[in-house]
């Protein structure tokens, strides 16, 4: 009996932890935003009038148009990854004996797989035989 109170007390006790924590996060992501609105006002009005406010002179901007990569570098903007290296015989030969190599240690990485999975099998129907006799 005293096992059951114990483990249901932890349970609350548990649940009252994440709860708490819960909160704690909620209040975490949310309390900055919460923070600067509250420190703003919550109506939109004011919010309004403090932009328009006649004690601010207008701004003027006489700033020149951002550049584009174009503009910087043409031979920059083809961002395609098929088109590079077509072009190159021996990078594409290179890459083709890679391909090969890879093929063939895959292969010899199965063939040895099987081979030792064989064995092994061998040798625990042989342990059996021994066991059984």
């Amino acid at each position: 009996m005293a096992g059951a109170g114990r483990r249901a007390a932890v349970a609350v006790c548990g649940r009252w932890c994440l709860v708490i924590l819960a909160v704690a996060s909620a209040l975490g992501v949310s309390g900055p935003a919460l923070y600067w609105r509250y420190k703003k006002g919550f109506s939109s009005s004011v919010s309004a009038a403090a932009v328009s406010s006649p004690s601010c002179p207008p701004c003027t901007c006489d700033c020149p148009p951002p550049l584009s990569l174009r503009s910087i570098a043409p031979g920059l903007m083809n961002f395609s990854i098929s088109a590079c290296g077509t072009n190159d015989p021996e990078r594409s030969k290179e890459m083709e004996k890679q391909f090969v190599d890879l093929l063939n240690s895959h292969a010899l990485i199965f063939f040895y797989q099987n081979t030792i999975g064989y064995k092994l099998k061998i040798t625990c129907l042989g342990a059996k035989e021994i066991g059984v006799n």
